[in-house]
């Protein structure tokens, strides 16, 4: 999942990069589309802690009306402009690394703000946007053995108010709160451009959620190295053909070993976790804390597909269900899944303690055909939440679902049964009350459902 981020991330400034007449365009304005009016929208940025003016800020003007997109970056007098406007609504924001979002009319940085209405020809200028100098939070974290850890996935957490529950969450706004920063060869990280407030920060160790270390005895330890210092067994002679020793056989009464996602100032449970309070600007330094192996477990079961559907088409998933909303495993847990074989078994390794919720979905094709896998893609909103999963498998052809909680302690699930069952359908009609009329054109409008929070997902379908 990693490479692909980085891989999207990659295409993504290929993307940016504007080229006219062979040469690459400046990033001073960048315009999805050529403007044409005689409107202009001009202003200032400024730190609002000193009054200084700020360059190099980009500030983005969105034409809502028609869809449009412009980018413009302040000068040395921290000055922007954008002329040649035709009339409509705009919504005006300014973003910088290490400094808050400053949208223009909104009173916080994770607030939207209020439209620009203009009228044909009119000049808007002498436009102000503050902006604040974003928290910072560093610290090292140090392996179960106490050396520096490189590579781990450290975020900063912060409590909000999701569908009247009150759970943990990427901090709204800020560039990298879904997957964080990772510690470099020394073991620290750098969480930067933070909004004051409390946080909670989590550490979660990169590895293979099917990847099972088995926890060794002393005894064990020293059995393996005498075997080592031992020279090789020859072969044994049968008549006229050669075999050799008998590998040995896998073991599967071992105890199963694993990293947990840790919160400082070091507890696998974030109800310990500690609160990191950051003022305006204030940098808050030797946030450090240390990771801890806890015995995990594994999840078997059998899927019982659509009848007349082979189980390869079902999409298994483990979905963590946490005080964190799911934050805290993301790296581990949250994009796990499982095929089921040609009998419709499938298995979870490595699964750390914890509340889950292990689901399967599967959209069927044709008549006598596989059912499709569900392709889910799991994001953040901007407006922070729990991440959310959304499937494409299409709304012209049947699905299929099945769900079943479990609770983890560091002990071997087995015998889970997902039975598959036709999915629900809800229709209705969109209704306008109220004085104004209503629109002509009601394509435009979006209708979202959203399940009560009852696990660490939300699962929108649009």
């Amino acid at each position: 999942m990693r490479t692909r981020i980085l891989a999207l991330s990659t295409l993504l400034l290929i993307v940016s990069a504007v080229t006219i007449d062979g040469r690459q365009a400046g990033r001073r304005d960048l315009r999805t589309e050529p403007l044409r009016g005689t409107g202009a929208i001009a202003g200032f940025v400024v730190d609002e802690a000193s009054g200084q003016p700020l360059r190099r800020v980009e500030v983005t003007l969105i034409a809502t009306d028609q869809a449009q997109r412009h980018v413009s970056y302040t000068d040395a007098a921290g000055s922007f402009t954008f002329p040649n406007l035709p009339p409509g609504r705009y919504s005006l924001a300014a973003s910088k690394p290490g400094w808050l979002r400053a949208a223009y009319g909104a009173r916080r940085h994770d607030r939207r703000g209020t439209p620009i209405h203009l009228a044909a020809g009119q000049a808007l200028t002498n436009v102000r946007l503050g902006t604040n100098k974003g928290g910072v939070i560093t610290g090292q974290i140090l392996d179960e053995t106490g050396l520096p850890a490189f590579g781990v996935q450290v975020r900063a957490l912060e409590y909000r108010t999701v569908l009247g529950e009150r759970r943990l969450a990427p901090v709204a706004g800020m560039t990298g709160a879904l997957f964080g920063e990772t510690t470099d060869d020394r073991g620290t990280f750098r969480l930067y451009g933070l909004p004051p407030g409390d946080y909670v920060v989590v550490a979660t160790p990169r590895l293979s959620s099917n990847v099972e270390l088995v926890a060794m005895t002393d005894a064990e330890i020293r059995a393996a190295l005498q075997a080592a210092q031992q020279p090789p067994q020859p072969a044994a002679t049968v008549g006229a053909h050669t075999t050799a020793r008998e590998p040995a056989a896998r073991r599967d009464d071992g105890v199963t070993v694993g990293f947990a996602p840790v919160y400082y100032p070091g507890t696998t449970a974030v109800s310990s976790a500690s609160a990191v309070t950051l003022g305006v600007g204030e940098e808050r330094g030797s946030v450090d804390f240390q990771l801890q192996l806890v015995r995990t477990g594994r999840i078997e079961g059998l899927v019982v597909p659509p009848p007349g559907a082979p189980p390869q088409g079902v999409q298994v998933m483990l979905m963590p269900e946490t005080e964190a909303g799911g934050i805290g495993l993301m790296g581990m847990s949250i994009l796990n899944r499982a095929t089921p074989d040609a009998e419709g078994r499938f298995t979870f390794r490595s699964v750390v303690p914890g509340r889950y919720v292990l689901s399967a979905r599967a959209v069927q094709g044709a008549p006598g055909a596989a059912p499709a896998p569900v392709r889910t893609m799991v994001f953040q909103a901007s407006g922070g939440g729990a991440p959310m999963m959304m499937g494409d498998g299409g709304s012209d052809r049947p699905a299929f679902w099945a769900s079943n909680d479990i609770t983890m302690s560091g002990e071997n699930i087995d015998n889970q049964v997902l039975s598959l069952q036709p999915a629900m359908t809800m229709s209705g009609t969109v209704q306008f009350a109220g004085k104004a009329a209503a629109p002509s054109d009601l394509t435009g409008v979006r209708l979202r459902i959203v399940p009560a929070p009852s696990a660490g997902q939300q699962v929108i379908m649009g």
